[in-house]
């Protein structure tokens, strides 16, 4: 759902300012990260820190897009079942590990009926805070990535992330049996 829409502009315009500076946008997840990047040329860092910043804190969750993304969802829950090592490794997080780690990569049926816009919006107040992110860059003198980042996210909120002081993934001893 990254770089859709943002409170700021619409997909079209994410999709004419990426190509004016020639740049290529990547998001990715993982169990325990989201991971958003920017690629260009060096020149246009606050164009790029901008967009950036635009798409993690001002996301918009259109009902059409977030429908069309769960097809997408769906088709690839479908796909699963044909990757036997796909689902030997899932299996394995849910029964080796108790925390962040035994989380399912991939949701549930269950889990993509229940999704909406709100559930999205309540993800992003409550894990995009400043404990919680990095802003990084290659090639970019410090002093000037901080400059042009520092007005876009001083009011970022700064409050400790709950599950970071409570629950610890760890390793279990699991046991799964086989059937069939």
């Amino acid at each position: 759902m990254a770089f859709k829409s943002t409170s700021n502009r619409n997909h079209l315009c994410i999709v004419r300012e990426v190509g004016a500076i020639g740049g290529s946008v990547i998001a990715s997840a993982s169990r325990e990260q989201m991971h958003y990047s920017f690629d260009a040329l060096k020149t246009y860092v606050p164009q790029m820190v901008e967009l950036l910043v635009d798409f993690v804190r001002n996301p918009v969750f259109l009902d059409w897009v977030v429908n069309e993304q769960l097809q997408k969802v769906r088709a690839e829950l479908g796909e699963i079942s044909n990757n036997p090592q796909g689902l030997l490794l899932e299996t394995l997080h849910s029964v080796g590990y108790y925390g962040a780690l035994a989380n399912p990569l991939l949701a549930s049926q269950a889990a993509l009926r229940r999704l909406t816009d709100t559930i999205l919006e309540e993800f992003i107040n409550e894990n995009y805070s400043a404990p919680t992110m990095v802003l990084a860059a290659y090639g970019v003198e410090y002093e000037e990535l901080l400059s042009i980042a520092k007005p876009l996210l001083f009011d970022l909120s700064n409050a400790p992330w709950p599950i970071a002081q409570g629950a610890k993934t760890c390793i279990c001893w699991g046991r799964l049996p086989l059937l069939g």
